[in-house]
């Protein structure tokens, strides 16, 4: 439901019982910050997951990307993109439609045709949401 209030007192439990937080963990407050449309609890969560020596899955950066879409910040979702190739994964057809997508809705038709053509390099189909 994004609850990303609830998701801290998880974490503040799991710190309490001194477990050490998981991929799901921190994926399940990703998403918790991104369904609340907190684009930047999302960045914090990730950037939490990453301090924690977990590395983020292509999904957990799509739903970073899909937040970016809905909250129509395209200039963070690029430097998002950007962080999927730092992190040696590579986008899949969900990662450029949400870039697409936003980029569209802010009437960046160019930008939007730049990453059509990447996702088209990259031998993928778009993906209609």
């Amino acid at each position: 439901t994004g609850n990303t209030v609830e998701a801290e007192r998880w974490f503040d439990k799991i710190a309490g019982a001194r477990l050490s937080p998981d991929e799901v963990s921190y994926n399940a407050a990703i998403a918790a910050s991104a369904r609340a449309g907190n684009v930047a609890g999302a960045h914090r969560w990730l950037e939490k997951m990453r301090q924690a020596a977990l590395q983020p899955r292509l999904e957990t950066y799509n739903t970073v990307l899909d937040a970016h879409a809905k909250a129509g910040d395209a200039t963070d979702m690029i430097r998002t993109m950007d962080g999927i190739t730092k992190s040696c994964l590579s986008p899949d057809a969900a990662s450029y439609t949400a870039v697409i997508s936003c980029l569209s809705r802010s009437t960046d038709f160019s930008s939007a045709m730049h990453w059509f053509s990447e996702m088209e390099a990259s031998a993928l189909n778009p993906d209609m949401p």
